[in-house]
């Protein structure tokens, strides 16, 4: 059985974590793409059925927080530093 993972992330972010997880078998991912952090929260509303959620930072991790709490899945991000988040 597949896990399956949906994908919050800047359309870079995802293609980046397509080819790194294209040989894994085990899980399924399923992309939402955003053109700004801010607006993860939108996403938030059209996910489809998953096990997890995955987000490509903290800031849209961080927008999307008080969502979060109304989801039945684990949330979690890939954590940044100071450099990463001013860059983004």
């Amino acid at each position: 059985m597949k896990i399956k993972i949906a994908v919050i992330g800047s359309t870079d972010f995802c293609h980046r974590i397509e080819q790194l997880a294209s040989n894994r078998t085990d899980i399924e991912l399923h992309w939402y793409r955003y053109a700004e952090p801010s607006e993860a929260p939108r996403l938030l509303h059209t996910l489809k059925p998953c096990d997890a959620l995955l987000f490509s930072g903290s800031l849209p991790y961080f927008y999307s927080k008080k969502l979060l709490d109304a989801l039945p899945i684990p949330a979690s991000y890939m954590q940044q530093d100071e450099t990463a988040v001013a860059i983004t």
